[in-house]
This record gives structure tokens, sequence and C-alpha cells, in this order.
């Protein structure tokens, strides 16, 4: 299966599908950086297909939705655990019902921190984990690649 492949089914089959499967739709929030991870291996179509019905930037102003779940697929940065911790923090009004993490890749310890120690996280938080996919699978043959490098490494 190509990498391009991988990351979709990662993205689609192990994210969304099983967080969306009650058929309640729900809201997907990306940063800059998994945006472009998205955008290189799903098609807007593949995910609206799953129960997204809105797909959003974390960076950007939203509308309240205080009826809906989102899906936060974002990079453990800094900005973008702010920027979650403000969607979902109880002293303003909410913008989702609940929230369900997913971080590109391995989240730092002092940010789990932040987001262990504020007043949502018990409440609203409904899933965090790890998505390991902090890379951009531009290229869709990539697996020709490695097989091709193992061969020249093993036969020198």
């Amino acid at each position: 299966m190509a990498l391009k492949e991988l990351v979709a089914n990662r993205i689609l089959k192990e994210i969304l599908v099983p967080i969306c499967k009650s058929g309640e739709w729900k809201v997907l929030i990306l940063d800059k950086t998994t945006t472009r991870v998205v955008s290189a291996c799903c098609r807007m179509h593949d995910v609206l297909a799953t129960g997204i019905t809105l797909v959003e930037a974390i960076e950007k102003r939203r509308e309240p939705l205080p009826n809906m779940e989102a899906v936060y697929i974002i990079s453990p940065t800094e900005s973008s655990v702010k920027k979650l911790i403000e969607d979902l923090d109880s002293t303003n009004d909410a913008l989702y019902m609940g929230a369900h993490i997913f971080f590109s890749h391995a989240c730092p310890q002092p940010l789990m921190n932040r987001i262990a120690s504020a007043k949502i996280a018990k409440r609203k938080i409904r899933t965090l984990k790890e998505a390991d996919i902090a890379f951009l699978p531009y290229e869709s043959s990539v697996r020709m690649y490695v097989c091709l490098l193992r061969y020249v490494v093993s036969t020198h």
C-alpha cells in the first residue's frame, strides 16, 4: 500500500470513522500543519463522508456550535494547544460541546500538563491520542524507493 493511502486510512478509518460512528455530525478542526497533511492525502468528499459536516482552521475565528462535538487533528505546539484550551474553556461561551483530540505526533509533557490542568479536561475531552502523521505524504510510491534503498544497502 502506498504511503498516501496509509496516511489517508489512518485519518479516515482510524480517526474519523470511529469518532463519527454514532451518526452525529462533527466539526473537524485543523491547524496549518495538519491541514497540509490532510490535504495531501485525503479528498474533501471522503472526509465529509465520514460524518464531518464542516472543516475549519484552529487559527481563525469560528462561530460557536455548542450542540456539536469537534474533532481536532492538530500539531502539539504552544499556539495550537492554547487555541484548543480557549475553544473549550468553560468561562467563555464554549464553541463546541466536546472534543476528540488527535495530535500529529508526540505531545511534549509541559503541553500535556497544561491540557490536563485546564478546567475543560475532565468534562469536555472525549478522546486524546497521538495520530503519528507528522509528515507530508506527497509521493505515493515511497514504498518502492524504500525497497530499492534496502536492496542497494544490502548488496554493498
